[in-house]
Order: C-alpha cells, then sequence, then structure tokens
C-alpha cells in the first residue's frame, strides 16, 4: 500500500529514513535482549527484577547512540535530500522504543508466555 500511495521514489524515501534508526535502535539494546531472554527461562520469577535493569541500562544507552545517528544522518544518507535526512533525525525518536518493546518482547520469550 505504501509503495502504491507513495511512488517508488516516496517508497525509496520511507525506506532510507526508516532504515537507520531502527538499526540503531537494535545496536542501543546492547544484547540485553538475548541476556533478558537466556535469564528468564532460567528464573522465571525474577523476570521483573531482569526486565528493570535492561530498560535502565537500555534508557542509559539510548542517548549515545542516538546522538552518533543524529551526527552521523548526513554522511549515511548523503545520497537524499535535506529534507529525507531532516525526517530520518526525526525518526530518531523511535529508538527507545524499539529497544524497550524488543526487551519486552525477549522477556516474554524467555518465559515461553504467549498465549496462542
Amino acid at each position: 500500500m505504501a509503495a502504491r500511495l507513495l511512488s517508488p521514489l516516496g517508497r525509496g524515501e520511507l525506506a532510507a529514513i526508516q532504515t537507520w534508526p531502527v538499526l540503531f535502535g537494535f545496536l542501543a539494546m546492547l544484547g540485553l535482549s538475548d541476556a533478558l531472554t537466556y535469564y528468564s527461562a532460567c528464573a522465571p520469577e525474577r523476570t521483573g527484577t531482569y526486565v528493570g535493569s535492561g530498560m535502565a541500562l537500555v534508557l542509559i544507552s539510548c542517548g549515545p547512540f542516538m546522538l552518533a545517528a543524529y551526527i552521523s544522518m548526513p554522511v549515511l544518507l548523503s545520497a537524499q535530500t535535506a529534507l529525507v535526512v531532516a525526517a530520518a533525525r526525526e525518526y530518531l525518536l523511535v529508538v527507545p522504543f524499539i529497544a524497550l518493546f524488543g526487551l519486552l518482547f525477549n522477556a516474554l520469550r524467555g518465559r515461553d508466555d504467549f498465549v496462542g
């Protein structure tokens, strides 16, 4: 649907805007998502403690990753217009949400606590 509404050029710009912030969101997790999965599986009763600690660490790490992404965005998107670079910089606000929801998902995954 996005390709039809945006045309090929607009769809490419949207992909450029979304790619780098999502990558930086996953990098900001620092491997905590896999650790949370493992430790939640080993001690399900302590999952809340692990999630809280993981969230605190992710929120601390998001700042430097977002700053690095903000500074490097013109280089990473050098083939794009200034408007696309500005939109990608605004889209960096999703980095903490990507990281936090990734942690929550992996906590459920470790506990095998999905309703199926």
